[in-house]
């Protein structure tokens, strides 16, 4: 039994697999299992990984036909033996200490999950655009610092980011935590089913991990992207409520499945119209209602039709936000502060976003 089992889902990565299997068996803390979980690839992936089986007994490799992550992840979970979890993708890498770090803080503070920093790196052939897209800081790199407790709203503003955490595998076993097969937002799930029967977290102000964006993987094709199925998240939280029912949670996780589903239909509200939202939102509040006992309408179309779907007034709240938002952009960029690369990144995620909802937009009306 190892201290730590690292859990790597591989597919068609073999350009990137080196760099990231190097990174793990050099760590500092050496008490690890590193799973490789290959989902189907085809190009050389397996023979790499194989070589590292004979090089070292800490690499084990498990196949599986084409399924997706999260079935791979699964099979990770299902054959890991570590007292902890972490993860990793195979197109990224971690410090040299990542591991000890991670490790020796989860121990001394006595929590169920340690969140860390992240470095970014890039593909050459990755376009600015893309980048602005993709990167909003203060979520991958949150401000806070220290121990804190897991209220509904740390729950809900802390990223769902697998691979900058490290978690107890007893509490994974436990309550039999999984990941939903087959969506794009399995990760939103075992967050929220994890930080739902765990007590305290502790964020480590520290970059540990190698976060590479390219074009194709899983990350990039989720983000700001219409999504395969618009409906994915709605069913993301409808997985996690079976999760509340099933482990006796309404009593006291009520309120925080409320807000999940009000933080999942946020994400949404761009590939629905007015209509198709309203429906939406009025069977959500039905749900909850329902399901958990609360009598309020937690989801509230009216309120939320201003600030996302902007019909009525559309093309005057896009004119504003188009000239508050370059202001800012132009603010920032010549501030030459670490907060103000930070907010750059964020305002122009906010103005792709509204760049997407338009187009969006236009396209439902041309389907009318």
């Amino acid at each position: 039994m190892s201290e730590i089992s690292i859990i790597i889902p591989n597919y068609n990565t073999e350009k990137y697999l080196k760099r990231c299997l190097d990174s793990l068996i050099g760590q500092t803390f050496n008490d690890i299992e590193i799973i490789v979980i290959d989902d189907g690839s085809k190009d050389k992936s397996v023979d790499i990984i194989k070589k590292y089986v004979q090089q070292d007994s800490r690499v084990k490799l498990i196949q599986q036909q084409n399924s997706g992550p999260a079935k791979a992840r699964n099979q990770g979970l299902e054959n890991a033996t570590g007292k902890y979890l972490m993860f990793c993708d195979s197109d990224d890498w971690y410090e040299p200490n990542m591991c000890q770090e991670m490790y020796d803080t989860i121990e001394k503070q006595k929590v169920d999950v340690v969140c860390c920093h992240n470095f970014f790196d890039w593909e050459e052939n990755l376009d600015n655009q893309e980048k602005e897209e993709r990167l909003v800081e203060k979520y991958y790199n949150p401000k806070k610092s220290g121990k804190y407790v897991l209220s509904d709203k740390i729950i809900l503003s802390t990223n769902v980011l697998l691979w900058n955490k490290i978690w107890r595998r007893d509490l994974v076993e436990e309550f039999h935590i999984r990941f939903p097969q087959g969506h794009e937002h399995d990760d939103d799930a075992f967050w929220y089913m994890y930080a739902m029967i765990s007590k305290k977290i502790f964020y480590l102000p520290k970059p540990f991990y190698h976060y590479f964006l390219r074009s194709g993987s899983i990350m990039s094709t989720q983000a700001n992207k219409q999504p395969k199925n618009r409906m994915d998240r709605v069913i993301i939280s409808e997985y996690v409520l079976n999760f509340l029912i099933k482990n006796n949670l309404k009593k006291t996780k009520a309120h925080l499945m409320a807000g999940i589903f009000k933080n999942q239909l946020r994400c949404v509200c761009p590939f629905f119209n007015f209509d198709e939202l309203k429906e939406l939102c009025q069977n959500t509040n039905k749900t909850i209602k329902k399901e958990l006992g609360i009598s309020e309408t937690v989801v509230c179309f009216e309120t939320d039709k201003k600030r996302f779907i902007l019909k009525d007034k559309s093309l005057i709240v896009l004119i504003y936000e188009w000239i508050w938002y370059r202001l800012c952009i132009w603010f920032w960029h010549f501030s030459k502060t670490p907060k103000g690369k930070q907010q750059y990144s964020f305002y122009m995620h906010r103005i792709n976003r509204n760049n997407a909802y338009l187009k969006q937009r236009k396209e439902n009306k041309n389907d009318a």
